[in-house]
């Protein structure tokens, strides 16, 4: 529905309470003759009726109220997909495993409940879901294989993730070390940047949509509240508002001051639930802990949290300030994206620290947050036709965010490279001191050449910003 639908559609419901007609469909066909609007305004009223009778039902009718027909059983096969076991459940609908018969590789499917199947802002909400994550190629984002539709049911399909959440590892009470704090950080900073530098708002970024798989690499989940540039909505055809001005949309406990007042969302709002969920990681506490989630949101409005240093001594000091910029409450005083917040995050090198290796496929070790931007350092690579173009504010701002996002990742590969040959050359002045000649490019495997090539190999060098 347009922002003028909804007005329309406001007004005669709000006539309708005022006045209730003893023939509503008649007074509505009288009153409009947009049949969407008359479809909004008789849902509102049945809702309205239902809820006005709810005290008087008995508490045994609570769980009919409650009940959902699952959209898939078990052991059903749905297209090429034979559905494993219900793996999880939220209020947008349930996700199973499945086994996809064609590839013989498990996935997951997501699927509206039945009884919002039918309607059509729900399935516009699946398909938004669908659209902002197969719009994104990060290894931190949950890859999308498929969007379908059988018998009416409306399904996503992606990878499955094995692992935990990160709602997990709170609860679990087990408080994670500097290192791992950084390395999530970190993780979750690049994969919420690639999101931002495609002008996408996640909008419900909070503990139970980050997953930690088995060899540790941060996965965000769940984007059925991201919010899309309207020029890469026009050009998918799709209605370009789902939620209708002033709706408060997402989990209070991560929101914003600015979504508690109702205001709309941006990419500060992303940063802010950033810091709600890295401070609740770091210490088991969320930032604004009150007993009730009324509470909780007024004092995201008007309180401040207690310092980190209170329960986190070992924190360095630029995590610290990195956390409570994320946490102001003006939105010009957070960073303005995740992008500038992957910048301003500390190295553990940089304190004394290791950084946590992950396991990559082949068995080799890397730091995860760097693994996607150095595929993606090659200028012959083209972006995607019409990723960034034709936007106005918020395309240029994507391509500026995606240069910035390079210009950080070549420096930091030229600090990697200088590391690595450090070792190499300090060998060199040690021979001479000896009076034996330095080793010659071909005669070290791992040394570069003055231009910046493998001599070995002959792989492209800083130039290219491609590593060995």
């Amino acid at each position: 529905m347009t922002p003028e639908q909804w007005r329309r559609a406001r007004e005669l419901f709000e006539a309708a309470i005022d006045d209730p007609p003893t023939d509503l469909p008649r007074c509505l066909a009288d009153r409009c003759d947009d049949h969407v609007v008359r479809r909004e305004v008789a849902s509102l009223m049945r809702n309205h009726a239902r809820a006005g009778e709810f005290l008087t039902h008995p508490v045994g009718d609570l769980a009919e109220l409650l009940e959902e027909t699952p959209p898939f059983a078990p052991g059903q096969t749905v297209g090429p997909y034979r559905i494993d076991a219900e793996v999880g459940r939220g209020g947008m609908g349930r996700v199973y495993r499945a086994k996809d018969t064609r590839l013989n590789r498990t996935v997951a499917i997501k699927a509206l409940p039945a009884e919002l199947a039918p309607d059509p802002s729900q399935r516009e909400r699946l398909r938004r879901e669908a659209r902002a994550a197969a719009a994104l190629s990060h290894p931190g984002i949950c890859t999308v294989y498929a969007l379908d539709e059988v018998d009416g049911a409306l399904y996503i399909v992606t990878g499955y993730i094995e692992g935990r959440t990160l709602h997990d590892e709170i609860v679990n009470g087990d408080r994670p070390s500097y290192a791992r704090l950084i390395d999530t950080a970190r993780q979750l900073a690049s994969a919420l940047a690639s999101a931002h530098a495609a002008g996408i708002t996640h909008r419900d970024l909070k503990p139970e949509n980050v997953m930690r798989t088995v060899d540790g690499r941060i996965k965000i989940l769940d984007f059925g509240l991201a919010r899309q540039p309207r020029a890469a909505l026009a050009a998918a055809g799709a209605a370009s508002i789902v939620t209708h001005a002033g709706a408060v949309v997402g989990t209070p406990a991560y929101m914003a001051p600015e979504q508690l007042n109702g205001q709309p969302a941006d990419l500060r709002t992303d940063v802010f639930a950033f810091g709600v969920l890295m401070y609740e990681y770091a210490t088991g506490r969320h930032p604004f802990d009150a007993p009730t989630a009324i509470a909780r949101a007024g004092r995201v409005l008007t309180a401040e949290p207690e310092p980190l240093a209170r329960y986190r001594a070992d924190l360095s000091a630029a995590l610290v300030s990195v956390i409570d910029r994320c946490l102001a409450k003006a939105p010009d005083e957070r960073f303005a994206s995740a992008i500038d917040l992957l910048g301003a995050l500390p190295e553990a090198e940089t304190v004394g620290r290791r950084a946590v290796p992950l396991v990559g496929p082949s068995g080799t070790t890397a730091i995860a947050d760097t693994s996607w931007w150095r595929m993606h350092q090659n200028r012959d690579r083209a972006l995607p036709p019409g990723r960034h173009r034709g936007l106005v504010r918020e395309g240029r701002a994507a391509r500026s965010n995606v240069g910035r996002l390079h210009c950080v990742e070549r420096a930091r590969h030229g600090l990697e490279h200088a590391q690595r040959t450090s070792g190499v050359h300090r060998g060199d002045a040690r021979r001479r001191a000896d009076g034996a000649a330095p080793l010659r490019d071909a005669d070290h495997p791992g040394r570069r050449s003055d231009h910046g090539g493998d001599a070995r190999r002959g792989r492209p060098g800083l130039d290219h910003g491609c590593l060995t």
